[in-house]
């Protein structure tokens, strides 16, 4: 029996430690955080960006894109530009409040921060906010109106805003849909291409029956009828454009034509570029200049095989020891092995082999014969002969000591020296029970 004191302990201890478990039981309400309302990108008219006492950098939209309004007036970047404005299509939320009151050491001072403003038809303002320095995570110091907390929020990052107004001119030297072109032309020092597109493919208007590469001279359309510079450079940059390295012209079906100068001056990370009849110089990556400079051998299909495997009749592997391997389809449509005689198939590995050799396809062809190939007796030698009464011979020689999951392969009837990948080839010998 416990005494009333005892009682009265005990009610104390059990409150004390309900508080310990479950802490205090009180009404609260969470603090809704202020947020950037959304705003939709068609509905904006003009852009103000100011750092800190800097001159404002104001972009309207126009009918033909965005033009930068003031402290200069040109053409603006519009896909950096509509690229800004999605960060706001849903609007933003406050992440949290870091501080009521203190502002300068968030990058928030009069001196320091960005002052971002978005306007609608008639100057109706639609949002804005104070842009502070960047945080961790992705996210900066932001304020939304004078003597307002300072927040954490994704806006996009300081460096988005905080630009000169040159900063925002545009770097687009060519904006064209490769899909769209009809013929592109390139012009060297020493050679000449002119591709032609009929019915979707891609022709050398001046060797129709060469077999160009689809996917290779897509490519190379793609890299040179979109293309953004790194940087603007001076109407009078000596590029080297008098005698330029290349030039490239492209037409379009809807009748649009561009000409680019590639200048004979540039580095190997750098190309310098004109379109003519335009002023501005741009500096691009090299690559680009690599694609205009690309010749016609690199340009050559690397599809060395693309058929069906219901098409083989019977495939040969004859290897440098002198043995040899025939696998022959039966009435069934299965493979058997008819040379040697009495010799077992793994029919699972046979018909992998068999399915990677009917659609080979080289990484690329070797710009130089001049290497130890290994094909002057290639270790292995394989013989497809098809339905049609045709055949193909392929010879496998060694590995391209530059890259050694690549294999140097000859096809007969062609010039190229090709590069397939190790481990296809790897898949088509396991069907004879060999290794590459």
């Amino acid at each position: 029996m416990l005494t009333r004191k005892t009682q009265a302990l005990l009610g104390i201890f059990l409150s004390l430690l309900g508080l310990f478990f479950l802490g205090p039981v009180m009404e609260s309400s969470p603090v809704e955080l202020p947020r950037i309302p959304a705003i939709k990108a068609s509905s904006v008219e003009r852009i103000e960006m100011q750092v800190g006492p800097n001159e404002k950098v104001a972009l309207l939209s126009g009918e033909e894109g965005w033009s930068i309004e003031q402290p200069i007036a040109g053409e603006a970047d519009t896909l950096v530009i509509k690229s800004m404005l999605k960060v706001f299509r849903s609007g933003i939320e406050m992440d949290v409040l870091v501080d009521s009151k203190e502002v300068d050491d968030y990058g928030l001072s009069n001196s320091d921060r960005v002052i971002v403003s978005f306007y609608g038809p008639n100057d109706t303002r639609l949002g804005g906010f104070y842009l502070g320095w960047d945080v961790g995570g992705g996210a900066s110091f932001v304020q939304l109106e004078e003597g307002g907390g300072v927040y954490r929020a994704k806006v996009g990052g300081r460096a988005r805003y905080q630009k000169t107004g040159a900063d925002w001119r545009n770097k687009m030297v060519v904006q064209l849909d490769a899909d769209d072109l009809i013929e592109l032309h390139l012009e060297r020092a020493e050679s000449s291409l002119q591709f032609l597109r009929l019915e979707g493919r891609w022709i050398l208007a001046e060797d129709p029956s060469f077999e160009l590469d689809q996917k290779t001279v897509h490519a190379v359309a793609s890299a040179l009828s979109q293309m953004r510079a790194g940087k603007l450079l001076s109407e009078n940059f000596d590029g080297g454009f008098q005698n330029p390295a290349a030039r490239v012209r492209m037409e379009t079906q809807a009748g649009e034509s561009v000409e680019l100068l590639f200048g004979a001056r540039g580095s190997e990370k750098a190309a310098y570029v004109k379109r003519v009849g335009a002023s501005t110089a741009y500096s691009v990556s090299s690559i680009k200049r690599d694609h205009a400079l690309a010749p016609k051998k690199l340009l050559q299909t690397l599809q060395v095989m693309q058929t069906s495997p219901s098409q083989l009749v019977d495939v040969r592997l004859d290897v440098i020891d002198g043995s040899t391997m025939v696998l022959s389809r039966t009435e069934n449509g299965l493979f058997e092995v008819t040379e040697p005689k009495n010799t077992a198939l793994n029919m699972q590995t046979a018909a992998f082999g068999l399915n990677a050799l009917s659609r080979l396809r080289a990484e690329g062809i070797f710009p130089n014969e001049d290497v130890a190939t290994g094909l002057d007796k290639p270790r292995y030698t394989l013989t497809v002969r098809y339905q049609d009464g045709g055949q193909d011979v392929l010879y496998l020689g060694g590995r391209i000591t530059q890259a050694r999951a690549l294999v140097f392969l000859k096809k007969e009837g062609s010039a190229a020296l090709y590069a397939v990948q190790a481990d296809t080839l790897a898949k088509v010998l396991a069907a004879f029970n060999r290794r590459i």
